[in-house]
Parts: structure tokens; C-alpha cells; sequence
């Protein structure tokens, strides 16, 4: 039986919603392009409980789908230009995205990221 991915991008995008507060409730910001809507939870942990390599850092969940199309992202996550808008907090993504990729494509994104004082 062959791995049904877009039932795994949906579920996982239900479950993000669920423990995130709803759709469409955080943004993706990039210097030169428009804001975009994601569905996201942030979850708090101690560093070493989930292998987080900053001290102070928070795993966020990203939907891999858009909260307005439906669809894969157009423009995923990137931890060197994106910053991610969540719950009135400016979050700064610090290492690359580690969700699961079979076959290339992403069932959501797995975030590190630090709250960002120098953007409040």
C-alpha cells in the first residue's frame, strides 16, 4: 500500500490547528515580500527534553498546507530570512527546518526558533 502524503499533510495540518488555536493564526515574515498566513503551535520544552540545541528555544509546528488556498506552501519556511509571527511574539527561526520529507515533500515543518527582542 503505497504512503498516502496529502492525507499526512492534512492530518498533520488538522492537529497543528488544534493544539495551535486555529487556521491561519501565525505569519511567516520575509524582508521584500507580503506576509503569509500559516497554520502553526509553538510548544514550549526544556532544551534537552526534544534535542533543542539553544538554550531558551521553543519548537514550532508549521503546517506544510496554506490556510488560504489549501495547498502546499508557495514559500516554506527558510531559517535564515523568514521570522515567524506567533501569539503577538516575533520568534526567529535558528536552525534549518527538520519536519519529515518523504519522497521531497514536506508533511509540516518542524521550527527551532528563540523569541526575538530586537523585533518588538
Amino acid at each position: 500500500m503505497a504512503y498516502n502524503y496529502t492525507r499526512a499533510r492534512q492530518t498533520s495540518d488538522m492537529q497543528i490547528a488544534k493544539f495551535g488555536g486555529g487556521k491561519g493564526l501565525g505569519l511567516l515574515r520575509r524582508e521584500g515580500i507580503a506576509d503569509r498566513k500559516v497554520t502553526c503551535a509553538v510548544i514550549d520544552y526544556k532544551p534537552n527534553e526534544q534535542g533543542l540545541r539553544e538554550v531558551g528555544a521553543r519548537r514550532a509546528m508549521v503546517s506544510a498546507l496554506d490556510p488560504v488556498t489549501g495547498g502546499i506552501l508557495a514559500v516554506p519556511p527558510d531559517h535564515n530570512k523568514d521570522k515567524l509571527i506567533f501569539a503577538g511574539e516575533v520568534l526567529r527561526i535558528v536552525n534549518p527546518d527538520r519536519g519529515p520529507r518523504p519522497s521531497g515533500v514536506p508533511v509540516y515543518h518542524d521550527l527551532e526558533v528563540l523569541y526575538d527582542s530586537r523585533n518588538v
